[in-house]
Formats: structure tokens, sequence, C-alpha cells
């Protein structure tokens, strides 16, 4: 099967670029030819060749550009493409119009809790919570149009880089006792950093030798250095910036913690409960469908005082901690593994291909 994928990602690397990449080894490895459509200037289609994908750049100057549109029309036939994958707003409008008027099946994964308008021209929609597929339909959107494919993570892969804990922390220059956190994510105010920043401040005389990692980059790290400086609580914080040894680091941890404001499925929490840690977290979108009282604790969004709590609860006893972390990881091999969300996206591709009398 021909999957071109149509993306409109910039250079940074996050959930999605990450979903993209995994979904693309995955899917080629099982045969698939899986080529990317990425708009030029945006800087992932360098990223994407490093990693061994063919990518056919598009020039794209707004939503429906005519002449990206032209160029994608030619690219469906000249690779003799069976399915476009879309991905994001403004890719999704491009691809699935050109897919329709190129006469090849398209399907747009909402990566988010997004309005539904860029995705209606989709044959198909693949939703990756059951959050995301609930928005979609309040606003309308036929049931029979969605598919579920929750999001998932090589949980096996992910466990091989996993190092014993003294090693973890000495790598990252951690002292060896005392109660190691993390998020990671985007440093953006939806994220929640300012939250844990103001729950851990509750908390700092709770631990001795505390420390708290933000994994990750982004515009409000300013603001949260000065807010950690302000809350008497810079020497235990460690911005580590945006990191490809994530399980890494995550081995050197007690606890991931995960305050954001807005999610579908976020793929750095499977990671964390992949790796064996349990989860103090929001409760919104997607995340109530992972984090269970059995792996972790939840709190409202914004709500730095029951984050504290719920970060206090879970490390009072390491033994319950340790246990709700290894029921985490069962959680994730079971529900969030990886083979899950390829199988489940390669059933909705050769519906699509079945549809329109392609050979799947």
């Amino acid at each position: 099967m021909n999957i071109l994928h149509v993306v409109s990602s910039d250079r940074k690397i996050s959930g999605v670029e990450i979903y993209l990449m995994t979904l693309g080894r995955e899917l080629a490895a099982r045969g698939d030819r899986v080529l990317f459509s990425t708009f030029e200037g945006r800087g992932f289609g360098d990223h994407l060749r490093r990693e061994g994908f063919e990518v056919r750049p598009v020039r794209v100057r707004f939503k429906v550009d005519p002449i990206a549109l032209g160029r994608l029309m030619r690219l469906c036939r000249s690779e003799q493409v069976d399915v476009i994958h879309t991905h994001l707003s403004t890719s999704s409008v491009i691809g699935t119009l050109a897919g329709r008027l190129a006469g090849v099946p398209c399907v747009s994964t909402v990566h988010g809790l997004n309005r539904k308008w860029s995705f209606l021209l989709a044959n198909r929609i693949i939703a990756v919570s059951e959050a995301a597929r609930a928005n979609l339909l309040r606003q309308g959107v036929s049931e029979s149009k969605l598919a579920l494919v929750r999001n998932g993570v090589p949980c096996a892969a992910l466990r091989r880089r996993a190092l014993p804990r003294a090693e973890a922390r000495q790598r990252l220059g951690l002292p060896q006792t005392g109660p190691v956190m993390a998020t990671v994510a985007t440093v953006v105010p939806a994220k929640g950093h300012a939250c844990a920043l103001e729950a851990l401040g509750r908390l700092k005389n709770q631990w001795p030798d505390w420390r708290y990692l933000v994994v990750g980059d982004g515009p409000a790290r300013p603001e949260l250095e000065a807010a950690a400086q302000a809350l008497g609580i810079a020497d235990k914080v460690l911005f580590l910036g945006a990191r490809d040894d994530v399980p890494e680091i995550l081995s050197a941890c007690d606890l991931f913690v995960f305050p954001s404001w807005r999610e579908a499925l976020p793929l750095a929490l499977l990671e964390a409960m992949a790796l064996g840690l349990p989860v103090a977290a929001s409760a919104v979108g997607g995340i109530p469908e992972v984090v269970t009282p059995e792996t972790g604790r939840l709190a409202p969004a914004q709500d730095a005082p029951a984050l504290a709590t719920a970060i206090r609860e879970i490390l009072a006893e390491p033994a319950r901690a340790s246990a709700m972390g290894e029921a985490g990881r069962r959680r994730a091999e079971e529900h969030f593994d990886l083979t899950r969300m390829v199988d489940g996206t390669r059933r909705v591709y050769e519906e699509l291909c079945r549809r329109s009398g392609k050979p799947a």
C-alpha cells in the first residue's frame, strides 16, 4: 500500500511528530510504502529525511492554495497513492481536498480536541481518544465517519532503554535519595507547568532532597524559571530542555506529573506509564481514560492545592507508589501499546481501499 501523510508541522518535535515517525516506521516494517508531504520551509521535512523517510515538500501559502493543491494531486498520481492520511488543521484542509479531486481516499487524524471544520472532507476521521471522539460527535460529526484508534507507544522498546535508577540519577547529577518528579511536554502555558511549580512550592519542605525535572522547551520557559525563583524552589527545579533520551531520564524518577489544561491522549503520559511510573495529572480530555485510581491520582486542571495533595498522597507510601507504577505499566501494555494503534490505523486504510476498489 502506498500511503501519503500530509502534515504542516514545524521543526519542533513533540507529540504529533513522534506519532508520525513511529507510525511511519511501523507501517514501513509491515511492507507499506510511506511518503510524507510536508510544508516547504517548516523544517520537519529535514528531520524526516534524516530518519530515512521519503519526503515531498510542497509550498503552501494559505489553507486552500491552488498551486499547492495541484502539486498534491499530481503527487498522488505520479506516486500511485492509495490512501492520504492528514494531520493538523491546515494540512487536513488541503490534503483532503486534493484527495477528493484526485479520487484518492482520505483519512484525517484529530490529535486534539479540535473544531471539526478542517476535517470534514475526509472519508474517515480517526479520533485518538474517546474524549476526542465525543468532542467531534458533539459538533455533529456522524458516528459512522469516526474511528476510535487510541494513541500507542512502543512499550517494550521504551523499557529496553530504561536504566537502573542509581545510574540514571548519577548521569543527571541528581541525589540518590529523595523523590524525583518529571514533566515531559512543550513548555507552553496550556501544559500547566506553572500549576506544578505552585503545587511543589506548597510541598517544598515535605522532603529534604526532592527534584523536579522539566523536560522540553518552549516560550514559557523564562516565566517558569522566574516562578521557581519566586517560590523558593529554583535549586530543586531542573530545566533540561528538549531531549532525545526521555526513557533514560524517566528512569531516574519516582513520579510523572502531567498538569495540562487540555489534552486528547498525550504520548508522554503513555511513555511514563510504560516505564512503570505512577502519575499525578489533570483530569482533562482523554487523561482519565488512561490514569485510573490504581495507576495514579487526578486533580482538577489549574488547581495547585489539589495537585499538591495528589503528589503528596502518591509519594507518602513508596510501596503503594511502586504498585501504582507497576499497574500503570500493565495498563499501558494491555491498552496503549503501539501495535494496537498501528493495527487500528491500518484497518481504516484497508476499509477505505475496499470502498474505493483499490487492492489493500
